[in-house]
């Protein structure tokens, strides 16, 4: 099995403070990502969190399903991490401390791979684990959207089939394309750097992308990765930067368009959320902010002229359907009209 490298996923904590984020327009982060609260929740959506588990202390259980450790082989989900928690607080919210959630009406499940055993050693599920949990996202607890908030070093055919498999069932997967830029910058991570992932950098408050965001091929996307509030397991906040969060915060915009718009498919989903991104840095496409900042309002507006353009084309679609069985109905009942007839003819002619 690949290994997972484990400073992209462990939590990074710089304070800690009970001061969280306001959600005006102009605030850190939700200001980077044209986003207004309650615009949409989300509902409906379910995401599968392939991650350490989420704590039902910090997280309301309402909105969480039941979902499975894959490391012990049992239903306790449970975080001993705390990794898994902070980016659900993203994306359902921490009432408790003011603090929104993108999708807070989204549904959860928690996939645990990643995780301490009672003596804090790391266990890690590696990428046989992670791909089994990607299909089973799909197949069992029939989620649309998967976030990873961590990666493999290399590529891994068994990690790639699922993430094609997720492909084929109208899934869309999100994940961190790593933090180890400024010691190892060649390094790209699986599964954001396959084709059809939403990989996501890290955007600084500056407008800057993370100096250890990892640039190549694999950014697809940029989010609020730095400086940002998240939930603990016992519910508290903590200052922390890495690009699984900024994962986070696209997925949960994957889940605002799935929501309202459920007949775009995960390509068209891509399209919405990477043609609306807010340009930064060189212009068009780059391999350290990809095709920009996650625009989640105009990644909307976009969606819903595809949902349109969908269901124009599916009704138009059905009329030719329709004319076509009606043509096929005439000319058969024609053919049998005319076979009777002769039928007929024929045995009237008989001596």
């Amino acid at each position: 099995m690949k290994k997972v490298l484990a400073s992209l996923i462990l939590l990074v904590i710089l304070a800690r403070t009970s001061t969280v984020f306001a959600a005006d327009a102009g605030s850190w982060p939700t200001g980077a990502i044209d986003w207004t609260p309650a615009r949409s929740t989300g509902q409906g959506s379910r995401i599968a969190l392939i991650d350490t588990g989420i704590s039902g202390t910090a997280i309301d259980p309402v909105h969480l399903d039941e979902g499975y450790n894959y490391l012990e082989q049992s239903r306790d989900t449970s975080d001993r991490v705390g990794h898994g928690t902070a980016l659900a607080g993203i994306l359902l919210g921490l009432p408790a401390k003011n603090q929104p959630g993108i999708a807070p009406d989204a549904i959860l499940v928690p996939l645990v791979y990643y995780s301490h055993d009672a003596g804090g050693k790391v266990l890690d599920g590696g990428s046989d684990l992670l791909a089994q949990a990607i299909r089973d996202a799909v197949k069992v607890y029939q989620c649309q959207i998967i976030l990873i908030g961590a990666g493999t070093i290399g590529d891994s055919e068994v990690l790639q089939l699922a993430v094609e498999y997720a492909e084929k069932q109208g899934v869309v997967v999100v994940a961190a394309v790593g933090n180890e830029n400024e010691d190892h910058p060649e390094v790209e991570f699986f599964p954001a750097a396959y084709e059809t992932v939403l990989g996501v950098a890290a955007l600084r408050e500056d407008d800057g992308i993370a100096t250890f965001s990892q640039r190549n091929q694999s950014v697809k996307l940029s989010a609020p990765g730095t400086d940002l509030r998240v939930a603990t397991v016992r519910g508290r906040t903590v200052r922390a930067f890495g690009t699984s969060y900024a994962a986070a915060y696209v997925a949960g915009g994957v889940a605002l368009l799935r929501a309202e718009y459920p007949s775009l498919a995960p390509d068209q989903v891509r399209s919405a959320l990477l043609a609306t991104a807010r340009d930064i840095g060189t212009q068009g496409y780059d391999p350290d902010s990809g095709y920009g900042v996650l625009q989640i309002n105009k990644a909307r507006a976009m969606a819903r002229e595809i949902d349109q353009t969908n269901h124009a084309t599916a009704t138009g679609r059905l009329r030719w359907m329709v004319i076509l069985a009606t043509v096929i109905l005439v000319a058969g009942v024609g053919s049998w009209v005319l076979f009777a007839r002769r039928k007929a003819q024929g045995k009237l002619q008989q001596p």
